[in-house]
């Protein structure tokens, strides 16, 4: 697609296990969003609901159609939006997920495939993995959901571009740990930076990211939310303290471009990966290769 996009990210702190406050929060950055001529605006993983749910999270579980989520789908009206929310999946499992929605329909979910388990992260004990990364289309192309985590896998945005995804809507709950050698940078804001910005240049797709503000039982969550380029360059990026809406201007054509002088996309040759892991699950590899 050869044209410019108005693309936007917006962040807040959620109220923990309250839908109906978020929605709010949820409604007044569309309404700066639209106001800006926004055409695709993402939000943080679980901004309907707040991230440290523990014991909350059944509570607050939806089937993705459920009408509660109505609210949602009408904004969707003003803005095409990424929200994200409790999902209660069929099989009658929790699921940190993220839908997009769109002219008051809900198009496409993602259930975020790698759950933390580990330091101050504990979504394994309360939600099921997804297990599919898949691509929707939208008027603005070919794009793919991530959820936090999902985006420190390389396979995942792999697979999302090897589907035609021109772009990454990357919804994050991210805290703020560690401090980075002889700077003020926290360690972890350097290494969301180093990622986004990588899959960006690497694949050749534009990249919104999304993050959420705020503190949740002693944890701050630092915001920065941004829109990268194909080359990976930040075209905006929003603050690490307060809520709020960016929205930046892409040129779809610079993914064409960017792809046209990248061999990566072009000569990865997934016929070896597949056939690679085949043999090291087949355990046809030694088995120093296969840990």
């Amino acid at each position: 697609m050869d044209r410019p996009a108005r693309i936007g990210v917006a962040q807040w702190r959620p109220v923990l296990g309250l839908l109906e406050p978020n929605l709010g929060r949820l409604a007044v950055r569309v309404e700066e969003a639209a106001a800006d001529e926004c055409e695709l605006l993402v939000t943080p993983e679980l901004g309907l609901t707040g991230y440290l749910l523990r014991d909350l999270t059944p509570d607050l579980a939806l089937p993705a159609g459920d009408p509660t989520l109505d609210p949602v789908a009408e904004l969707s009206r003003k803005v095409p939006l990424v929200a994200g929310f409790v999902e209660r999946g069929e099989d009658g499992q929790c699921y940190n997920s993220a839908g997009y929605w769109a002219d008051g329909k809900l198009v496409h979910v993602h259930r975020k495939i790698y759950l933390p388990t580990y330091g101050l992260f504990d979504e394994g004990r309360f939600f099921a993995r997804g297990d599919t990364v898949r691509t929707f289309l939208t008027p603005l192309g070919r794009l793919a959901i991530l959820v936090c985590e999902d985006l420190w896998h390389p396979s995942t945005a792999l697979l999302a571009t090897q589907q035609g995804a021109v772009g990454l809507l990357v919804a994050s709950a991210a805290p703020g740990r560690g401090i980075s050698a002889g700077t003020s940078t926290l360690t972890s804001r350097t290494t969301w930076n180093d990622l986004v910005r990588l899959f960006g240049s690497l694949l050749g797709c534009w990249v919104a990211w999304a993050n959420r503000t705020g503190f949740e039982d002693g944890i701050y969550f630092t915001g920065g939310s941004a829109v990268l380029s194909p080359q990976g360059d930040s075209l905006i990026e929003g603050d690490h303290f307060d809520d709020g809406t960016w929205v930046a201007e892409v040129d779809l054509s610079e993914v064409g471009r960017a792809r046209a002088g990248s061999a990566m996309l072009r000569e990865e040759d997934i016929e070896l990966t597949h056939r690679q892991l085949g043999r090291i699950l087949e355990g046809r590899l030694p088995g120093e290769f296969r840990r």
